[in-house]
């Protein structure tokens, strides 16, 4: 067994802190309402009148730089025609992937977690990933 890599550790680390779970959770439902935005042709303007809230509002919204309460994110459902589903389960744990540079020599570690079961695994690049130069 490899040891582990100073990135793993400071990700297990803050794993346990909630406010990093959280920056997780804002992160992935900020992604999710953009999908349903984009795949809808809705606008941030439009999504705004739907919600009968300001276009700035929809704005940090996307940002992360408020807080949504489930009140909040059930009327943007709503607005989007869109279920919530909020579920708890067993972490993911994340697999160490190493990118190379064409001649071989380690460029970045990379941890990468398996999308959540609420992720869309359409797209192979919808995955969280932390990454750092490689240790030397």
């Amino acid at each position: 067994m490899r040891p582990e890599t100073s990135l793993e550790r400071a990700i297990r680390e803050y794993e346990k802190d909630p406010e990093f779970v959280l920056e997780g959770i804002l992160w992935d439902i900020n992604d999710q309402i953009a999908r349903a935005m984009k795949n809808q042709g809705i606008s941030r303007a439009e999504l705004a009148r739907r919600l009968d809230t300001s276009r700035s509002y929809v704005t940090k919204l996307l940002r992360g730089t408020t807080n949504v309460t489930l009140q909040s994110l059930a009327r943007v459902a709503v607005a989007l025609g869109s279920e919530i589903s909020v579920s708890l389960s067993a972490a993911q744990q994340p697999t160490m992937v190493q990118i190379r540079t064409a001649t071989g020599r380690p460029r970045l570690d990379m941890l990468h977690f398996p999308p959540t079961s609420s992720g869309s695994s359409e797209n192979p690049s919808d995955r969280r990933v932390y990454a750092s130069p490689p240790a030397a």
